[in-house]
């Protein structure tokens, strides 16, 4: 089974609709998803009710999908996934404990980084992040204290300056398709074979549990095989670090970012 967190009834809208999934008690639930609304209680709230979801449901998979602001260059009504989840302080302080989370072949892996109310509308964060958003990182903290099988899914709505594009004229065809997607890897039981190989591939995933069930393979022995597919998937070339402002300790014919005279004071 699959559960769908999302924060905002208008996020959820589409899904409910879609999937034809009823009202029962405090989730919209149907054959092989349930789909848990938080109404805007808060990224905290959604952290603690995904724990008593979790042992209430026991899903192979859990979700969190969300509307997401553009900090790089990402296209508004772009669907990514959250691979790397920050957290901003009031102060625009970083919280230095990034959580790692679960990416996804086939789809554009970000970073993002939480924060609370309206104050970095406007700000430049893109040094933290690719997109900016109010509930992932408590999501993903309880998804890895929990350790629970999950990922992150959002919708790029804005560019972080507070013009939100209206949830009824988002596209959420690309976001049904990919918890589609997710929603059969729950419910064939090849969320293990994904959470550690990454494989979105139906046709491999199937083929790669076949081979498991005819083998009989151990646990120790499945997990020989996704260290060799994640080592021979594995990016090799790394996309270099860029910065958009120069330092160093002499200006050069005033051609320098800012000049550093002491590094202690």
């Amino acid at each position: 089974m699959l559960l769908l967190a999302v924060e905002h009834i208008g996020e959820a809208r589409a899904f409910i609709d879609y999937f034809q999934a009823k009202k029962v008690g405090d989730v919209y639930a149907t054959d092989g998803i349930v789909i848990y609304v938080n109404y805007g209680k808060g990224g905290l709230s959604l952290a603690l009710n995904l724990a008593r979801l979790y042992e209430r449901f026991l899903p192979n998979l859990t979700i969190l999908f969300g509307t997401a602001g553009n900090l790089a260059d990402l296209k508004i009504g772009e669907i990514v996934i959250i691979e790397k989840s920050k957290l901003l302080d009031s102060s625009l302080d970083p919280v230095f404990n990034p959580i790692e989370l679960n990416n996804a072949n086939g789809f554009k892996n970000v970073d993002c980084v939480t924060i609370f109310g309206n104050y970095a509308f406007n700000r430049d964060l893109s040094c933290f992040a690719q997109c900016v958003d109010m509930e992932a990182y408590f999501f993903a903290k309880s998804l890895k204290e929990l350790h629970i099988k999950g990922l992150i899914i959002k919708l790029i709505s804005d560019n972080n300056d507070g013009k939100f594009i209206h949830q009824t004229t988002l596209n959420y065809t690309q976001a049904i398709e990919s918890v589609e997607l997710f929603k059969k890897i729950a419910n064939n039981n090849l969320s293990e074979i994904f959470i550690h190989t990454h494989i979105t591939d139906l046709k491999v995933l199937f083929g790669l549990k076949r081979l498991f069930d005819q083998k009989r393979y151990t646990f120790t022995m499945r997990h020989n095989i996704y260290k060799k597919i994640l080592i021979n998937t594995a990016k090799i070339a790394k996309k270099p670090f860029k910065l958009k402002k120069i330092f160093c300790e002499h200006s050069i014919q005033n051609t320098c970012g800012i000049k550093i005279n002491d590094y202690v004071s």
